[in-house]
């Protein structure tokens, strides 16, 4: 999640500061609340696109990963 909000902090935080001035006043409690909401939209972000990907890049290695090398055989000569 920290590269979601890494990219979109800075015009997340904005909305969610225009929707966090509608619910509380100036002060401690309004940036709280805009820190909140700005990692809560992040996460969704998080959940409905980079998730996905994450987990199809995993299962489209997972197979290439169950590949081993042949044991060296020890040749007698």
């Amino acid at each position: 999640m920290s590269y979601s909000l890494y990219l979109l902090h800075g015009r997340v935080q904005f909305l969610a500061l225009q929707i966090c001035r509608q619910v509380a006043s100036s002060g401690l409690v309004q940036d709280a609340l805009t820190m909140l909401t700005t990692c809560l939209l992040c996460y969704a972000f998080y959940v409905c696109f980079e998730r996905p990907f994450i987990r199809s890049r995993v299962a489209a290695v997972a197979p290439s990963a169950q590949l081993r090398m042949p044991a060296a055989s020890t040749v007698s000569v």
